[in-house]
């Protein structure tokens, strides 16, 4: 009688350890989106749902596939010509407009001499404008 006691702890600890040992954790894999911000305000981020912006755009595929973090010349009324900027940062977060080209086959991206009230400076052509527009002369 006692024999067969010990046999069946012996089988339950046995199959216990077993099926413990072979069972192995089911991990779900976690689904990476290009977010146009994420949500440190980072610009074109691969990453998980949880860390991304969803006020700005969202692709379900790598950010280089998407249209929105293309990057090119970006050119704004404060700071002219900034080239390498992603699209969608550059549209939205700067309000600036974006071309594909470079900045130097960019007329508006074109530097030289800019006179505003008799003062000489050296600049892009879009700065030269926005400069002329801030001292009323435009």
């Amino acid at each position: 009688m006692h024999c067969k006691i010990f046999f069946q702890i012996f089988l339950v600890l046995s199959l216990s350890f077993i099926v413990s040992y072979v069972a192995q954790p089911v991990i779900a894999e976690e689904v990476n989106y290009c977010f146009e911000k994420d949500l440190l305000g980072n610009s074109c981020v691969y990453t998980t749902a949880d860390k991304g912006d969803p006020s700005g755009m969202v692709a379900p595929v790598p950010c280089a596939q998407t249209s929105f973090c293309q990057f090119g010349t970006c050119i704004t009324q404060t700071d002219g010509c900034i080239a390498s900027v992603e699209k969608g940062y550059c549209e939205n977060t700067l309000a600036g407009s974006w071309s594909e080209k470079s900045s130097s086959s960019l007329a508006a991206c074109q530097v030289g001499c800019c006179d505003v009230l008799g003062q000489g400076k050296v600049t892009s052509v879009s700065h030269c404008q926005q400069l002329s527009t801030d001292s009323g002369l435009a």
